[in-house]
């Protein structure tokens, strides 16, 4: 019988020199009776395959061609877009970096732009949003001064006056917290005022304990002596060897071994701990 041609199923091509169908490489799709298969995005159709751009180069899906980004940015998400500097978002129609406008915000290496949060704004160009100036509040995106009497703006709402010096000291103090470095040079610091006055304190203490040791160890006073005998005198200095606290009477007469019965230069003192 006569032959009968049909269209080539989905995710398969068939080109005009081709006599049967083929189907799409794994980076691309296709539906019935397609001649080409449509590529995912950074890949582009040549040769049978879908081809991703290389080096520092996007695709172009106007001319359906791999263009090179422009000086100061770098390729992107696959090879589809190129990054932009902080305030800017890449145009694929222009194939250039643009200004975010008023009101968004895009960091270093951003494709796009992105709305500012409530209660804040922005100029044109703007890496980053903030709150409205001190002294107005936030409305729909614009920044506005208080028409109330006693009211003053905080940046975000009208408030009292009062509120609003409130709310300041509480913004400067989250804006400037203590530094971790401060915390620690003050825990240096005290801890080396209390060991200093712990040294201090022993030191009075020891002192103090010496001069009583002095004054116990050692009381002068002149007594006269009369009478005794050179044996009484040794018999005294061995009585008072045996044991601490025992008064003695010497006669200081100039010699090592000095005897009673001089009445120059006489003097009792306290003996502590054998201490002659």
């Amino acid at each position: 019988g006569t032959g009968h041609c049909s269209p080539c199923k989905e995710n398969t091509y068939k080109m005009e020199n081709m006599t049967r169908c083929e189907a799409c490489p794994e980076t691309g799709s296709s539906g019935p009776g397609a001649v080409e298969c449509t590529c995912n995005l950074g890949t582009f159709w040549t040769n049978k395959s879908c081809i991703m751009c290389t080096d520092n180069a996007f695709f172009d899906t106007v001319t359906q061609t791999c263009i090179q980004c422009p000086v100061g940015s770098v390729q992107v998400n696959s090879h589809t877009a190129c990054s932009c500097g902080a305030g800017l978002s890449w145009h694929p129609l222009s194939r250039t970096c643009k200004a975010c406008p008023k009101h968004h915000f895009s960091s270093a290496g951003s494709v796009q732009c992105e709305k500012c949060p409530l209660y804040t704004v922005s100029g044109r160009g703007s890496e980053k949003c903030a709150p409205c100036p001190m002294g107005q509040y936030w409305h729909n995106y614009t920044c506005e001064t208080c028409n109330e009497s006693g009211k003053i703006g905080n940046g975000v709402f009208c408030l009292d006056a009062y509120d609003e010096q409130t709310q300041e000291l509480r913004a400067s103090a989250q804006r400037n917290p203590p530094s971790s470095q401060n915390i620690v040079f003050t825990c240096i610091l005290v801890i080396l005022v209390v060991t200093c006055i712990v040294l201090i304190v022993l030191l009075v203490a020891r002192q103090r304990k010496q001069r009583v040791n002095k004054q116990i160890s050692m009381s002068y006073s002149v007594a006269p002596l009369t009478g005794g005998s050179e044996s009484d005198w040794q018999d005294m200095r061995a009585d008072s060897m045996s044991g601490p606290q025992v008064p003695i009477i010497c006669a200081l007469s100039g010699n090592d071994n000095p005897l009673p019965g001089s009445e120059e230069n006489i003097y009792m003192f306290q003996q502590n701990e054998n201490t002659i």
